[in-house]
């Protein structure tokens, strides 16, 4: 992702809280816990940590990105288009990563 297709905003940080929980999105499924740490290149029990590093920021355009689904027990990524006005979370060099 560009960096300059993005802008933060307190917007969007309130609608992508996690309420202080982010390992909740994974609560009783340790396996699909297990695949997207190893997609996002990070251990199972850095996942808080992680996600609580980054800023949520809302997209300015359209911009294509490799989404990842889970299937037969693994990651598969596939090619998705998120549309402008999309909160998604970005690392500190601004690329997005959630």
């Amino acid at each position: 992702m560009n960096v300059t297709n993005w802008q933060a905003s307190s917007a969007a940080r309130d609608s992508a809280s996690t309420d202080g929980a982010p390992s909740r999105l994974f609560l009783g499924c340790a396996a699909v816990a297990a695949a997207w740490a190893l997609v996002a290149g990070i251990e199972v029990d850095k996942i808080d940590s992680f996600l609580a590093d980054l800023t949520p920021v809302h997209l300015l355009e359209d911009t294509l990105v490799t989404n990842h689904g889970y299937r037969d027990a693994q990651a598969v990524a596939r090619q998705s288009v998120l549309q402008a006005s999309t909160v998604v979370l970005v690392d500190q060099l601004g690329m997005n990563r959630c």
